[in-house]
C-alpha cells in the first residue's frame, strides 16, 4: 500500500535512503553525496504532501516524493526531446529497501502512481537518474520509461518519460466536452435500471447540470480501457452532508474518507469487473490523497451493484437517503494501511 509520508516515517525513510546511498556509493556513482537528501529535505516533502511511503508486512519498505510542478530544470532538455507536451508530475527521490530490492517494489510504484498522476490531470511521469544507475534505467525500461534525452544542473542525467494515455487502463478527469459522451453512458444505465424495475435515475438525475457541477468541482472522472471509455463516475473527497445521517446501522470508522457517486458503465462491458476495477482505482486515488476510508451506496433493489460493493471488500453499514430522494443501502471500506 502507499499512503502519503508523515513526520512519523522519517526515522524509516533515513534509513532507506542511508542504504541506497551505501549501495549507489559501492557502484561508484556520484549520486546523492553528501548529505542530500536529508532530514530537512524530506520534512519539506512532507510539509508539502507530496512524499510517500511504501508499505509491506508492516513497515516502510520505499520512499518516494511526487512533484506535480513545471521545473525548469526538465524546460530545457538536451540531446533528445520529451514524448508528450502535456502537463506531467515528476518522481523524485525514489528508493527502496535493501532488503526488498528483486521484488519488483519499484515496478508497483511506477503502476501505482501512473493511475494516480493520470487521474490527477498530468498524463505524463518523468523522472531522471544518473547516467551510471544502471539498474534504475533498466528497471524504467521495463514499466514502460523511455530515454528521452540528458538535463544538466551540476552534472548531466539521464532524462525519461512514460506517457500516461498509453496505457491498457487509465482514470482522467473529466471536461464540459466529454459530457455528450457521459451522457450516453448514463442514459444506457438508466435504461437498464428500468427495464430492472428500478425507480433510480428515472426522474432526470443525473443530467447535464450534475455532470457540470461535478466537473466544475474537479469531482467528475472518466475510465478508459484499452483507449475507450467504459465507465463514468465521481469521487466526493471529504465530509458528504447525505452520510452525516445514518439509520439501521452505523458507519465502520470516523476516518476522513471518499465517496463514489453516480457510476455507470458502458452497454459493451457490463458484467466483465469494470466495477471492480474502478473500486480498486478509487481506493488507489483515495489512500494518495490522503484519506483512510471510501463509502458508497446503493439502491435495495440494485442487487448487481450490491454484489460488485460486496465483492469488492466493502462492508454494509445502514441507510441513507440522497439527492435524488429514497432510501439507499450504505457501505464503507476502511483502507488500511499495512504501517
Amino acid at each position: 500500500m502507499i499512503r502519503k509520508a508523515t513526520v512519523k516515517d522519517l526515522a524509516a525513510q533515513k534509513e532507506i535512503i542511508a542504504e541506497g546511498k551505501a549501495t549507489i556509493k559501492e557502484l561508484g556513482i556520484n549520486m546523492w553525496t553528501g548529505d542530500y537528501p536529508g532530514e530537512e529535505v524530506l520534512l519539506e516533502d512532507i510539509g508539502k504532501g507530496n512524499a510517500y511511503v511504501y508499505c509491506q508486512d508492516g513497515k516502510v519498505v520505499a520512499i518516494f516524493t511526487l512533484d506535480f510542478i513545471v521545473d525548469p530544470v526538465y524546460e530545457k532538455i538536451e540531446n533528445g526531446a520529451w514524448l508528450c507536451d502535456q502537463p506531467y508530475s515528476i518522481l523524485r527521490r525514489l528508493a527502496v529497501s535493501g532488503t526488498m530490492r528483486g521484488q519488483n517494489i519499484t515496478g508497483k510504484i511506477i503502476q501505482t502512481i501512473g493511475i494516480y498522476s493520470m487521474a490527477m490531470g498530468y498524463p505524463s511521469l518523468r523522472l531522471d537518474t544518473h547516467p551510471a544507475n544502471v539498474s534504475m534505467k533498466r528497471a524504467l525500461e521495463k514499466n514502460g520509461f523511455q530515454y528521452t534525452g540528458e538535463l544538466n544542473t551540476d552534472q548531466t542525467w539521464h532524462a525519461y518519460e512514460k506517457v500516461l494515455l498509453a496505457e491498457p487502463t487509465r482514470i482522467q478527469p473529466a471536461t464540459v466536452a466529454d459530457i455528450p459522451n457521459m451522457m450516453r453512458i448514463i442514459n444506457y444505465a438508466k435504461a437498464n435500471l428500468k427495464a430492472m424495475g428500478l425507480d433510480q435515475w428515472q426522474r432526470g438525475y443525473p443530467d447535464e447540470a450534475v455532470l457540470e457541477a461535478d466537473i466544475a468541482k474537479k469531482d467528475s472522472y472518466l475510465y478508459f480501457e484499452e483507449g475507450q471509455l467504459v465507465a463514468v463516475f465521481a469521487l466526493i473527497y471529504g465530509d458528504d452532508p447525505f452520510y452525516h445521517v445514518i439509520e439501521n446501522g452505523a458507519w465502520l470508522t470516523n476516518l476522513p474518507y471518499s465517496a463514489i457517486h453516480r457510476v455507470a458503465v458502458a452497454e459493451e462491458v457490463l458484467g466483465t469487473g469494470v466495477m471492480g476495477r474502478i473500486f480498486q482505482h478509487s481506493e488507489l486515488l483515495t489512500s494518495m490523497n490522503g484519506y483512510s476510508s471510501i463509502r458508497v451506496d446503493t439502491h435495495p433493489g440494485n442487487q448487481p451493484m450490491q454484489r460488485a460493493i460486496t465483492k469488492s471488500g466493502f462492508t454494509y453499514c445502514g441507510t441513507v437517503y440522497v439527492a435524488e430522494g429514497g432510501v439507499r443501502l450504505a457501505y464503507e471500506k476502511p483502507l488500511e494501511a499495512d504501517c
